[in-house]
């Protein structure tokens, strides 16, 4: 059946040089997948498929249902404005400059694609992480993504607009990036605007050091086993044990670098919360609130009995429940000198959150499917949220031209977040 599959489609495909070997370029499940339903065809672009390169009976399988013969367009369009999109961002958010360093959250492709086979992050369903930061050797904004298939460059540098924009032929697993970029996920940053220059310095520093360790098989990636590996480290007969961790662990490891994080996690999405509570419960802001709430509490006149006026009404209770529980010695609690320095980073101010919406529909609007739904929904319904958490939108979106051709372009954009406990 598939050697019968396979003449049929090069046959199909005899006439068309530009489909002569699809997955030379776009070799990864995860390409062809998250485009099932929104694939189509562009005569100026040039793709490689070979379908002899796909070798088994899972990804034949995969494949077959992501595209019909009957009606099938197989073509990728980059955004026009993929150079500038970053820019377009930080002026939405008033900056003139990247930030200093942004933690980007990856949805699990396995929500929507339950097919359980291949290695790398698309079948984790805790997501990935990667993140973004200003090269201090360069200047230049990048991505260092952890890629832990096996035969493959443990720590990567990317371009940022490569790994967030970038062709779908160059979002390969040989350059470092297997996530497909916009294309194929949906992904969360968190920002921070600014940020000590020498954290971020030693942030980069550790994560070329890892990188050389990785080239050396010193430094090793791990689903889950890390923390195990790493605790047998410690006793002296296995001290000669490579350091293991996942994509959490190593960029966070590089937070706790910077002094952003006081520890390590192999949890993605546990990172993300991590910010987001140190930034909202962040103590400077907290204090103002509380004292602004303890103003109006003192400042509130009982009515009379005699008189018919009705009580002053709370506003946002919920938030002012929160501050009246709070004892005026949890702001007398000692800080270090680090902490005190680092307090007005985490002012609200200096963050935001940015949602890099997938632009293929059936991704970013589909259901859960398959074996995956009854034991994933709730952590999907906690991935929505946090996408409503954003206050910045990427969306990929249709241009008509003069010329009657279409063209894509990520266009961001300010949204009111419903979901901001607290902000």
């Amino acid at each position: 059946m598939f050697q019968s599959f396979t003449k049929a489609f090069q046959k199909y495909y005899h006439h068309e040089q530009q489909y002569s070997a699809l997955l030379s370029s776009v070799r990864r499940r995860n390409i062809l997948s998250c485009h099932r339903n929104t694939l189509y065809t562009s005569k100026n672009s040039q793709y490689d498929f070979d379908i002899e390169k796909i070798n088994n009976h899972h990804q034949y399988r995969n494949f077959q249902s992501s595209l019909s013969l009957n009606n099938v367009k197989i073509a990728f369009q980059e955004v026009a404005n993929k150079n500038t999109a970053l820019q377009e961002i930080d002026a939405l958010l008033g900056r003139q400059k990247p930030p200093a360093f942004e933690y980007i959250y990856v949805e699990p492709s396995i929500f929507t694609n339950p097919v359980f086979w291949n290695s790398d992050s698309s079948v984790n369903p805790y997501g990935h992480a990667a993140i973004r930061y200003t090269n201090p050797e360069t200047g230049k904004s990048m991505v260092m993504n952890i890629v832990g298939k096996p035969g493959h460059r443990m720590v990567n540098f990317i371009p940022a607009e490569e790994y967030l924009f970038g062709h779908p032929s160059k979002c390969s697993i040989e350059d470092g990036n297997e996530q497909g970029g916009i294309y194929c996920r949906t992904m969360i940053g968190f920002r921070f605007e600014e940020w000590p220059q020498e954290y971020i310095t030693a942030m980069h520093n550790y994560y070329q050091n890892v990188q050389n360790l990785g080239d050396a098989k010193l430094a090793k990636y791990s689903m889950v086993l890390g923390p195990i590996y790493n605790l047998l480290r410690k006793i002296k007969w296995f001290s000669g044990v490579a350091e293991r961790g996942n994509c959490a662990f190593w960029t966070t490891q590089g937070l706790v670098n910077a002094h952003v994080l006081s520890s390590a996690t192999s949890w993605p999405k546990y990172s993300c919360m991590k910010l987001y509570t140190k930034v909202v419960f962040n103590k400077i802001e907290m204090k103002e609130k509380w004292e602004q709430l303890k103003q109006r509490t003192s400042q509130m006149i009982v009515p009379n009995a005699l008189q018919s006026s009705s009580p002053t009404i709370m506003i946002d209770h919920d938030e002012e429940e929160l501050y009246s529980r709070i004892n005026e010695k949890f702001f007398e609690k000692s800080e270090t000198e680090q902490e005190r320095l680092l307090a007005p980073f985490w002012k609200r101010s200096n963050f935001n959150i940015v949602t890099y919406r997938c632009s293929d529909e059936s991704v970013s609007t589909s259901s859960l499917k398959g074996w995956v739904k009854p034991f994933r929904q709730l952590e999907h319904l906690i991935f929505q949220q946090m996408d409503e958490m954003a206050n910045v939108v990427v969306e990929v979106k249709t241009k008509e031209l003069d010329n009657d051709e279409e063209m894509s372009i990520a266009v961001p954009s300010l949204k009111e977040a419903t979901h901001r406990p607290f902000w």
